[in-house]
């Protein structure tokens, strides 16, 4: 069983260490945009965190609340 453990670990270090790696991102109309406000006093604690869809997204979102195609959600 060790044998086999150190055998699959050798092949995982050598298929990363030979293979290249590529960065990569998506595009910046496919992101979200997160905004985490958080208020505080004395007594309490407000945490609101907003999500809004980059602009390739909003169409499919749009499209799929609006499912009869009046133009109001």
């Amino acid at each position: 069983m060790k044998k086999i453990r150190f055998n699959l670990t050798a092949i995982t270090i050598i298929a990363f260490l030979l293979f290249p790696t590529k960065t990569v991102q998506a595009h910046p109309a496919d992101l979200y945009a997160h905004t985490i406000t958080i208020d505080l006093s004395q007594t309490d604690m407000q945490i609101e965190w907003q999500i809004k869809p980059g602009p390739l997204l909003v169409n499919f979102l749009w499209n799929e609340m609006d499912a009869n195609q009046d133009g109001s959600v």
